[in-house]
């Protein structure tokens, strides 16, 4: 069964690759993306995905613990800077479940999605309904020629 995934990044590259790599490689739909949790917000009620990606490269912990109240349920992955922003002991105490470094790119971000879907798959899921009554997520269209290794060694550079 595939789970949904809500991504949450400033930088337009780098949510774009995000969206291009969760997809198909962990067997995520894309539900949603936004540049801020403050734009992600409305949607994120309606939408109650599985998982949300969530790109920080500062050290405020305040959208983590925003988006934990708002979607309980839901299993977050922070992908932060490490030298500017939260460490992976400040983000799980904000309450994200997993928090993987920026630098590192694809490499660490893939293996800590597979967990987390490895994690939902034990529990039962309930079919999440959008806004226009569809049990369905919008699936991944990749808006070019975008491949994994481009997008591995772009992701360092953003930081």
């Amino acid at each position: 069964m595939s789970r949904s995934i809500y991504i949450i990044e400033p930088h337009p590259a780098v949510r774009e690759s995000f969206s291009f790599l969760v997809g198909p490689l962990a067997n995520l739909t894309i539900a949603g993306s936004a540049s801020s949790y403050e734009r992600a917000a409305p949607e994120l009620s309606a939408v109650c995905p599985d998982i949300v990606l969530m790109g920080l490269a500062g050290a405020n912990d305040a959208p983590i613990r925003a988006l934990r109240s708002a979607c309980p349920a839901s299993q977050i992955l922070v992908a932060s800077a490490f030298q500017t922003g939260l460490t992976p002991s400040v983000a799980q105490k904000a309450g994200a479940d997993v928090c993987v470094s920026r630098a590192h790119g694809a490499p660490s971000l893939l293996p800590s999605l597979r967990k987390l879907v490895d994690r939902l798959e034990a529990r039962p899921s309930v079919p999440h309904m959008d806004a226009e009554g569809s049990t369905e997520a919008r699936p991944l269209r990749p808006r070019g020629p975008l491949d994994a290794r481009t997008i591995a060694q772009a992701l360092p550079r953003l930081d």
